[in-house]
């Protein structure tokens, strides 16, 4: 009936708008953010859906660092998720669309700095070598992507040790069935896709794992596969550097809780040591983690009325997310013109290309587009919101990305 197909699409519009509500971004206000925030709310709302079919008030959201940008996975963006926080919600049920991976960065100190051919042909020698392969399980993925090394000099040395590297990457191994467990892919992993099931929405499918057991299930082979990509980025610092000591070793794209994720974001508070790594000729800023969000921090940015009416003053309040990095920007886009939705939730997005130009660019991902990474604005809008301290500097020597 033309009245029930209208009551409906309201309900289904109410549901979307609450969905947006739900997504608080605390970024520089550039394109990327707004890509974001633009593309985050389809997520949020096939969530909330999914958390409605299911019995449970909708309660999903997603709390922004200060680094929220795109996603350059276009399995992830096509799902409807962006890039750059911390998304919680609650329920027995995983969403595998997140495509949690337990990439993070590992950050070491040491005394004794080897020249940078002999670290690019160590560097050669382990890629090419079985060795790191066999004692790690997984294969080298530094240089994969935006995985690297990067060795620097602390401004302030610590503990003696005048000199750290970072190391980023995850391994792409984890994604699949192995000494880990089942694997994190759903696409990658028969048992995944076993446990799991296609939830339609009127935005799209979902594909999630529900049920107290195959959740228990899944969760166990993913912190097995965190342990695992901690311990490899453990091993192939310590392989580069013989005196290395552990400063910090954290995740940003992988999970505290089967329904509590981090997309792209640090959720760290207390004593551990949060390396921002911006761009290749920018210092590495060493961050002491503070509370997020504070009651200026929430006035600042107009949280604090929609979080109560919403019921997630606690999920901001104690959303503790620090930036992993500078994330996307995107220099040949001025801006969101609009956002065409078709069957099966596909979208496009119409972007205006940049230079005073009114020609418009269709894009269904974001995998290809010219891009480049943030600076220290992100830094800036830590601080301005008084989310970090600033401890330490690694000045730049020398990165590798091979």
């Amino acid at each position: 009936m033309p009245g029930e197909v209208s009551i409906r699409s309201s309900a289904i519009s109410e549901l979307f708008s609450r969905a947006s509500d739900a997504c608080f971004f605390s970024g520089v206000g550039d394109l990327g953010e707004t890509l974001s925030r633009t593309n985050m709310a389809y997520g949020i709302a096939k969530i909330r859906w999914v958390q409605e079919q299911l019995g449970m008030v909708p309660d999903a959201s997603f709390v922004s660092a200060p680094d929220a940008t795109i996603t350059r996975n276009i399995d992830r963006w096509r799902s409807g998720f962006g890039y750059g926080g911390r998304l919680r919600h609650r329920g027995d049920f995983v969403v595998l669309d997140i495509k949690s991976n337990a990439c993070g960065l590992f950050l070491g100190r040491f005394t004794e700095l080897p020249e940078p051919e002999a670290m690019l042909a160590r560097i050669r020698d382990l890629s090419a070598g079985e060795s790191f392969v066999q004692q790690t399980a997984t294969s080298w993925d530094f240089g994969l992507s935006n995985h690297f090394v990067h060795v620097m000099r602390f401004e302030k040395p610590i503990e003696g040790s005048p000199y750290g590297v970072l190391c980023h990457g995850s391994g792409p191994e984890l994604r699949s069935p192995g000494p880990w467990g089942p694997g994190l892919y759903v696409n990658r992993s028969p048992r995944l896709a076993e446990l799991s099931r296609t939830e339609e929405t009127p935005w799209g499918p979902l594909r999630i794992i529900a049920g107290r057991e195959a959740v228990a299930e899944y969760w166990q082979g993913y912190l097995a596969a965190e342990r695992h990509s901690h311990e490899r980025r453990r091993k192939m610092a310590e392989a580069l550097f013989p005196d290395l000591v552990e400063v910090s070793n954290l995740t940003h794209q992988g999970a505290l809780a089967p329904n509590d994720y981090l997309i792209g974001g640090v959720a760290e508070v207390g004593d551990a040591v949060v390396p921002l790594a911006l761009r290749a000729e920018l210092p590495v800023y060493l961050l002491s983690a503070r509370p997020s969000f504070s009651n200026a921090a929430q006035e600042l940015l107009g949280f604090g009325e929609r979080a109560a009416r919403m019921g997630l003053s606690d999920v901001v309040s104690n959303a503790n997310v620090l930036p992993h990095g500078g994330g996307y920007s995107l220099p040949g886009y001025k801006a969101v013109d609009r956002v065409l939705e078709f069957d099966h939730g596909k979208r496009i997005y119409v972007m205006e290309v940049a230079q005073g130009t009114s020609a418009r660019a269709y894009h269904d991902n974001f995998r290809h587009v010219p891009f480049d990474y943030r600076g220290e604005e992100v830094l800036r809008r830590v601080e301005e919101l008084d989310m970090g301290e600033v401890t330490n500097r690694g000045l730049p020597l020398y990165e590798f990305m091979v």
